[in-house]
């Protein structure tokens, strides 16, 4: 067993970093309580120092344990029995990483749908718009829940960010350019897409006007559009 930082690479011959616990050198890793393993290793690498009272540096250095065992030994040692492992070798990853587990898959489901939950707005933000939009996007028209989001024109700092007249209900792409900076909404509520997006069906979206909420006092602050650079159009 020895030690394999940079720093004890620099200092120390390959003898002068093997690290001695109570005063072996060979030691049984089967059935080990590895806490109590990893106590030692740090208490017999204190006791190397120059200094052992010092404060300072990491007790916890990289250590290289070699044995003569094989792989799967190895993660019975340090996983235990039956325990799904953590693949030892590069072969083992490459390929671990073309098996298809539905466990995995139903997971990353899970995560999908919080990510597009968070995407999609703080939910009573989104609700008021969905609600003063009819369930439109504002640009697209696209009627589909699904795929609307909750878009703050002044970026979120907070509650007080989302009032229904810092928002606009977009289609989950529109969200993203407007984001981007790549489509915006001048003082004439009239749509700006950059000239980046000239020769995609985005282009057919600039000049309109977007779709407003009936009511005057639920359409989009013109102080906070103004606050947003419109895309260029050179």
């Amino acid at each position: 067993m020895s030690i394999v930082s940079s720093k004890a690479l620099q200092i120390w011959n390959a003898d002068d970093r093997r690290i001695k616990i109570d005063g072996q050198i060979d030691i049984n890793l089967k059935g080990v309580d590895l806490r109590e393993l990893l106590a030692r290793i740090s208490k017999a690498q204190q006791e190397m120092k120059e200094d052992p009272n010092s404060k300072g540096g990491n007790s916890t250095k990289r250590i290289q344990i070699s044995a003569p065992i094989d792989s799967g030994t190895w993660k019975e040692i340090v996983f235990g029995k039956g325990e799904k492992t953590i693949p030892l070798t590069e072969d083992e990853i490459e390929a671990q990483a073309h098996e298809f587990s539905p466990e995995d898959a139903e997971q990353e489901k899970e995560k999908i749908a919080r990510l597009i939950s968070l995407r999609r707005g703080q939910p009573i933000f989104r609700k008021k718009l969905l609600a003063v939009y009819e369930n439109r996007c504002a640009i697209t028209g696209t009627k589909l829940p699904e795929i609307l989001e909750a878009a703050h024109i002044v970026p979120y700092m907070g509650e007080n960010t989302n009032h229904i007249t810092n928002g606009l209900l977009l289609r989950a792409d529109i969200h993203t350019l407007f984001d981007l900076g790549l489509i915006g909404v001048n003082q004439n509520y009239e749509v700006v897409v950059s000239s980046k997006l000239s020769d995609t069906e985005y282009e057919s979206f600039n000049g309109i006007s977007i779709k407003l909420p009936a009511n005057k006092s639920e359409q989009p602050s013109l102080a906070a559009l103004g606050s947003r650079p419109l895309p260029s159009r050179h």
